[in-house]
């Protein structure tokens, strides 16, 4: 059975080079949050972050989590590895059950589609375990949408309810509106059959879901206002801009479709190209891309294809639908009326380890990251820094974010009482005693920043020293000299 399950879903198999890697990636960035509230098996400052964030329903997928590792006495990081490899594998799955049913693709090209999803070059920042919750709800968004035109009605009303729990991701409330216009939009030009009351129907769930949130579930606390779109605010140059950098997802590949259609045309001068880019595929998949990226736009958030550093690439996540969908049904279009198998398949690979590689590239800069903090964490551990406020000063931004300085501090000395405040860069800020603070009151954001042990004013200064760019780190071999450079260099200490 398991045979016959990767034969017809061969595109599992590339999970070992999109998905396996993350098991040898500590996580970072927020998801260190979550990391630390498992270990020190309290998550009140991790339920306080959903809450005020309106994310209940991941909230209850961490609770779910959290009482699994205490249950089996799991390792947190191994559990959320697992996680992330299985909702990876899931939403593509889900990716290709869509080619399916609303592209009418066949298994081979519903699984190629799934191996573009699978290897998109964006699933390296994974590893900020958070941003898989985000990745599941858009599987639910996606397989929700799917159960709703089943003719069952218990199977369309689970549809609806996984509908719900995605919305948990506000984005969700944009793609699943996109999904109901560019599918009744293509079941129309397909078969002249509109279904006016599903489309209504669904139309009616993401708007009077969306006031209901914004009326009884809006972001409150430390995350009010947070990624709201303010009308005020709007700048149509930022959103060109942004929608620009999510195209790239495509216009870097786009010379594949200009070789086939150069040959094409040599071959035949009277060939028009609108034969091969028939409006109700096309337009369906765009309609299905700007759905995606919009909410991001509007709130002037984006990421392109070779943004590898950082956890920005997640706002591009949604991209990976209508990539797949894009380059199964041109291959697809191509291989069935133009090209031989041996071409089209040569192309087909090209486009697949293309991808792989400029994911690889964003795997590699996780790792340079983690090795970063692994040696600052053993460097600060022989100097005996005292509890308090830390000052990172860098001549390049370092990889260590506030939730990672605090969390790394905590398992150097096994105490949640040093906070770092910062990275700063050289010459900017000399005056560090009066460096504003983010004030505290509550204990559950000391636990979600890990400082509850923090009962210490003093303020440390810490300079790295012998730092490299990106480019000398490569040269240099940085993953395997690491210790040569980033020295930790003690500065001040003021109590």
């Amino acid at each position: 059975m398991i045979k016959k399950t990767l034969k017809n879903n061969y595109f599992i198999i590339f999970s070992i080079f999109a998905g396996i890697p993350i098991f040898f990636i500590p996580n970072s960035w927020d998801g260190e949050i979550l990391a630390h509230g498992f270990q020190i098996e309290n998550i009140s400052g991790i339920e306080k972050w959903y809450k005020e964030s309106s994310s209940n329903f991941q909230l209850i997928l961490i609770q779910i989590l959290f009482i699994i590792k205490k249950l089996f006495n799991i390792n947190h990081e191994f559990l959320f590895d697992l996680f992330n490899i299985i909702t990876l594998v899931l939403f593509s799955t889900e990716v290709k059950k869509h080619a399916e049913q609303f592209f009418s693709l066949d298994n081979k090209w519903s699984n190629f589609c799934a191996v573009l999803v699978i290897t998109f070059p964006v699933w390296h920042s994974l590893n900020a375990f958070n941003l898989t919750l985000y990745l599941f709800c858009f599987y639910l968004a996606l397989s929700g949408y799917r159960l709703f035109f089943s003719k069952k009605i218990i199977i369309r009303l689970t549809g609806v309810l996984l509908i719900l729990f995605s919305f948990s991701v506000k984005s969700n409330f944009a793609l699943v509106f996109g999904l109901a216009c560019a599918y009744t939009f293509k079941n129309y030009l397909d078969k002249k059959n509109l279904k006016v009351n599903s489309f209504i129907f669904i139309i009616f769930l993401c708007i009077s879901s969306y006031i209901v949130h914004k009326v009884f579930f809006s972001t409150y606390g430390f995350y009010e206002g947070y990624n709201e779109i303010k009308l005020e605010e709007i700048n149509i140059y930022l959103i060109a801009k942004n929608f620009y950098s999510f195209s790239t997802f495509f216009l870097f590949y786009l010379w594949i479709p200009f070789v086939f259609l150069l040959l094409i045309k040599l071959n035949n001068k009277n060939f028009k190209i609108k034969k091969l880019f028939p409006v109700n595929n096309y337009l369906p998949i765009f309609i299905i891309f700007a759905a995606s990226v919009a909410p991001y736009c509007l709130i002037g958030k984006s990421s392109d294809i070779f943004f590898f550093s950082g956890h920005f690439s997640r706002h591009a996540y949604l991209v990976s639908i209508s990539f797949g969908l894009f380059f199964a049904i041109f291959f697809k279009d191509i291989s069935d009326n133009y090209f031989s198998k041996k071409i089209i398949n040569l192309f087909m690979l090209i486009i697949v380890m293309t991808n792989l590689f400029i994911l690889s590239i964003g795997q590699y800069d996780k790792i340079e990251s983690a090795i970063f903090n692994s040696d600052f964490n053993k460097k600060v551990q022989k100097m005996n820094i005292p509890e308090g406020k830390i000052v990172i000063v860098s001549k390049f931004l370092i990889p260590v974010s506030l939730y990672e300085g605090n969390y790394g501090f905590y398992n150097v000395y096994g105490k949640s009482a040093r906070q770092v405040l910062t990275n700063l860069t050289i010459n900017k800020k000399k005056n560090y005693t009066n460096i504003e603070i983010f004030f505290l009151n509550s204990n559950d954001y000391k636990k979600y920043f890990a400082i509850d042990d923090s009962k210490n004013d003093c303020i440390t200064v810490l300079q790295i020293e012998n730092e490299l760019n990106r480019i000398d780190k490569i040269k240099n071999l940085y993953v395997f000299n690491s210790q040569k450079y980033n020295q930790v260099k003690f500065i001040k200490t003021n109590c």
